[in-house]
């Protein structure tokens, strides 16, 4: 597995500038909406492949026209350690 990142640092990549990820979203809407309970998710990759770019698109596909949904985005960078994250959770 390649350990080195090639890939350029820019913003996250919406709509009309995210692609080549087709399937994987249909792959994960598909597992979300299979769901008969809350599930976790992990993306894992290298930095800047653009793990965050992915949810951001799954979550304007699938609830961007919803109204009655919160959507939460919260990082483990923008917290000291785990407890600080489960605690802003």
């Amino acid at each position: 597995m390649r350990k080195d990142n090639f890939f350029v640092v820019g913003p996250e990549a919406t709509e009309e500038a995210f692609i080549g990820r087709k399937q994987v979203i249909e792959y994960l809407c598909k597992r979300l909406h299979q769901a008969k309970n809350c599930i976790g998710v992990a993306i894992i990759g290298l930095n800047r492949v653009g793990k965050t770019s992915l949810l951001e698109q799954i979550l304007f596909e699938e609830y961007g026209n919803e109204n009655n949904v919160l959507i939460v985005k919260l990082r483990m960078n923008d917290v000291s350690n785990a407890n600080d994250f489960w605690w802003e959770v």
